[in-house]
């Protein structure tokens, strides 16, 4: 009887914002859609969570700044919420019987019980989560699916895009990736089977602007790998988790040989200057996927912009979370920051063509990987690339390597540089000649 009356309460609520005018929906309509339960604590889905940790907490204050602004800003998103949620329902022709009777398997009660909710009268918590869940699905299908129907309300025109894709890669501020991909699949049928359309690559597209994935190959790669995983029986947990997978390594973990000891790389600038060879690695790989071959280190191109802190920050609070044992983003963001620690080092993956800075000048680079990873634990047992790190520090630490490299950057750098070196050279040998010759006449 309970669930009955629940999935009754639910039908109303989507019956009524269904109905709603698609013009002017200010905040207090909201008050009209659910009924008070004080049995039920009123909860904030979609939300910043204000303390997970210190690491969480702190940069949490820093996005939102005051709380006025804060207050402000999530009134007018809960706004165009409403807007999305109501147009996904009048595009979709939705059974609203078969959703709401899906809920209790798509969306678990840990989801729903996190946040806090900010209306005068909230919804139930199941009614508010499936309003944030309707509300992503249209924003996701508008973005890669949209036509001229979805730009009548001008949405697009204020950032929505934009400011979804920023709110949605918080740490716990998705809803269930089942949820989602159960909604429209429920929605649109038709993209279940679509080996081009399914709702995952949808996502990966959607997120696409905010990854560290910086070619077409690299995205190709990251879907067929996350595919993978999927048939492998992985199970993604909400939008953030994968964004995360896109970004896996497509290598097992190498052992190193001493599992209790850290082994730091060296900065970019002096393995270039100890003879290694820094290079881009093939563009139908993964992010994470460095592979070092003797002499040679090879990294997948970088991607970073003005967004990229705000994601690395919240992937790494994911992995410490939900992949404590694997948490293969930390692992890469510190690899990248024992290469990185001056402007110099950032200009010789720039000029190496490894990365793609989008973001500020070399300096700002180094200082954002230097203080992400200053905040982020690393474990030596787990370092996903502890055996690359030994490899690389033993081949630099040979003199005949150095000296191989001086020779090449001083007298081989350039044609002109070469026809010089052997000019001198042949000049050299002569003068040796002529000497030589001058002392063999001279005893005569």
């Amino acid at each position: 009887m309970p669930k009955e009356r629940k999935e009754r309460g639910d039908l109303e609520c989507l019956s009524r914002i269904k109905q709603l005018p698609m013009h002017d929906l200010p905040l207090n309509r909201l008050r009209e859609l659910g009924r008070d339960n004080p049995r039920e604590p009123a909860v904030r889905p979609y939300r910043y969570r204000m303390a997970i940790d210190n690491l969480q907490q702190r940069y949490v204050q820093g996005l939102l700044g005051n709380q006025q602004n804060a207050t402000a800003r999530f009134e007018e998103a809960d706004r165009f919420k409403l807007i999305l949620a109501k147009s996904f329902l009048h595009r979709s022709d939705i059974n609203l019987g078969a959703l709401v009777s899906k809920l209790d398997e798509w969306l678990p009660a840990p989801w729903t019980s996190k946040y806090l909710w900010g209306y005068e009268e909230p919804l139930s918590p199941r009614q508010s989560s499936l309003l944030e869940c309707l509300f992503t699905v249209e924003v996701i299908r508008r973005y890669t699916c949209g036509d001229s129907q979805d730009t009548a309300d001008g949405l697009a025109s204020v950032g929505l895009f934009a400011q979804a894709r920023y709110d949605l890669i918080v740490h716990g501020n998705s809803p269930p990736f089942k949820a989602l991909e159960g909604i429209f699949y429920l929605a649109f049928p038709s993209y279940e089977a679509s080996p081009v359309r399914n709702f995952m690559k949808l996502c990966i597209a959607f997120f696409n602007e905010s990854m560290l994935i910086a070619t077409d190959s690299q995205a190709s790669a990251a879907v067929n790998h996350l595919q993978q995983q999927m048939s492998s029986g992985s199970e993604i947990k909400d939008l953030l988790d994968l964004v995360r997978k896109c970004h896996a390594p497509l290598f097992p973990r190498q052992p190193p040989s001493d599992p209790m000891k850290l082994t730091a790389m060296r900065k970019a600038n002096y393995l270039e200057e100890a003879g290694m060879s820094i290079r881009p690695a093939s563009n139908d790989t993964s992010v994470c996927s460095i592979h070092y071959r003797e002499g040679r280190l090879e990294i997948p191109k970088l991607k970073i912009n003005n967004q990229s802190e705000h994601l690395l920050m919240n992937l790494i609070q994911h992995e410490l979370e939900h992949y404590p044992n694997d948490s293969f983003i930390n692992d890469y963001l510190h690899f990248m920051d024992s290469l990185i620690d001056t402007e110099k080092d950032v200009d010789v993956l720039i000029h190496n063509n490894i990365l793609d800075n989008y973001f500020t000048d070399s300096k700002g680079v180094a200082t954002l990987l230097n203080k992400i990873t200053s905040q982020a634990p690393l474990l030596p047992h787990t370092y996903y690339y502890n055996g690359i790190s030994e490899a690389v520090n033993a081949y630099c630490s040979i003199p005949r390597h150095r000296w191989k490299a001086t020779l090449r950057r001083d007298y081989c750098s350039s044609p002109w540089m070469i026809a010089s070196t052997i000019a001198a050279i042949i000049l050299l040998v002569l003068t040796l000649i002529q000497t030589v010759c001058s002392i063999i006449s001279a005893i005569k």
